[in-house]
């Protein structure tokens, strides 16, 4: 059970740290330059990273020592966000927490609105732009970010159905599609692959594989 709920968020977690749909958006804003680049992706996943893993073993240590029972049922995935909330006020005896935890949980709703909402902002004027039709920027904004953001906020578990549904699109994004064209460009220039690296690909597409079964069994459980 707790495995099978695992794998269900293994495309939310995918995606968490999925930059690869903002990249164009980012590359342009630092004039291409590849070091920058590096930085940004490396350090806008590690850091993330490691915040949550910090969070997570806080929480669990905090439960297992002070609520056996709660813990048990974290375990089994059978406890709410509001409950954890109630347990962390209580025992921190801190009552300005649930605010805290909403003005954290309503930033990371708007990073990741504005972080998706560049790229697609990016995106409709490209699209118009080929077909030689002139937009107005407002237009492009309210469609990048205010639709998106009201169907977050007032569809529930939308934002995590998306997630999800985002996870298997950026499988196919960051992982098929440059293992295809790395594979073809293998074959095109009649290049050798080496067992390690040709190995570490494999486990990549499983991965993908992984994530994309994951999620559609998510969709239809």
């Amino acid at each position: 059970g707790n495995f099978l709920a695992l794998l269900s968020a293994l495309p939310i977690l995918f995606t968490s740290f999925g930059f690869q749909g903002s990249l164009h958006s980012l590359t342009k804003f630092v004039d291409n330059d590849r070091e920058l680049i590096k930085k940004a992706c490396l350090f806008g996943s590690v850091v993330p990273a490691l915040v949550y893993a910090f969070w997570i073993i806080c929480i669990m240590l905090l439960t297992f020592n002070s609520a056996p029972d709660l813990f048990s049922k974290m375990c089994a995935g059978s406890v709410g966000i509001d409950e954890l909330i109630r347990f962390l006020t209580n025992s921190l005896r801190y009552p300005q927490l649930n605010l805290i935890i909403w003005i954290i949980s309503s930033l990371a709703l708007l990073t990741s609105v504005i972080g998706v909402g560049i790229a697609l902002f990016d995106e409709w004027l490209l699209a118009f732009e080929r077909r030689k039709v002139r937009i107005p920027r407002g237009f492009a904004v309210l469609a990048s970010v205010l639709l998106p953001t009201c169907v977050a906020v007032f569809v529930p578990n939308a934002f995590i159905k998306v997630l999800n549904v985002s996870g298997m699109i950026l499988a196919v994004i960051a992982i098929f599609l440059p293992c295809f064209l790395y594979f073809n460009m293998v074959k095109t220039k009649g290049l050798a692959v080496s067992k390690s690296r040709a190995a570490g690909i494999l486990v990549i597409i499983l991965f993908g594989i992984l994530v994309c079964i994951s999620g559609i069994a998510d969709l239809l459980g």
